[in-house]
């Protein structure tokens, strides 16, 4: 979908060359090549971009667009969950080879799973070197997202001779 700046409150209060900064300035975050691309002075660009982005108007629509886009890209908790789900079944097998060589295609389409991949050629031999993302962070992580850590009343069950508790959370001493 595409973002649509017009939409954002206080746009229209902008003149042409305000909305292009804006829009250049929200795209790399660099003011003097916004100014320039906005079409103001090369000269002083850097002194244009300081003085636009204290202006309050100009300010304002900055702040908005950059919520917009912000609740436009935004994850859903879904997404996260799926996300990290991924990471915590990350196996290195899925990345290698049959002769044990890393699989550089999967790496590319293993997502988030990859932390990084490095290769180093020597004169007599090779290495390669595949990081995966931690599993037990991603597990941490999905269970806050899932509520898994809220604290719950202590539930006990009784098997036999042993107690086990679910939902028991021991404080820090």
């Amino acid at each position: 979908m595409e973002f649509d700046p017009t939409t954002v409150d206080g746009w229209n209060a902008l003149n042409e060359r305000q909305q292009k900064f804006c829009m250049a300035y929200l795209a790399d975050g660099n003011g003097r090549a916004a100014a320039i691309a906005a079409g103001y002075s090369e000269k002083c660009a850097e002194v244009t971009a300081c003085k636009l982005k204290h202006d309050k108007k100009v300010a304002a629509v900055l702040d908005a667009l950059r919520r917009a886009r912000f609740a436009q890209d935004a994850l859903s908790i879904e997404e996260a969950q799926s996300i990290l789900a991924g990471i915590a079944r990350g196996r290195l097998g899925k990345f290698l080879r049959s002769g044990g060589s890393v699989d550089i295609e999967a790496i590319r389409q293993g997502g988030a799973e990859v932390d990084s991949y490095s290769r180093t050629d020597g004169d007599k031999s090779s290495s390669e070197k595949i990081k995966l993302r931690d599993p037990v962070g991603a597990v941490k992580l999905y269970a806050q997202l899932a509520g898994w850590t809220e604290k719950k009343d202590s539930q006990v069950a009784t098997v036999g001779p042993i107690n086990y508790f679910i939902g028991f959370k021991r404080e820090a001493q």
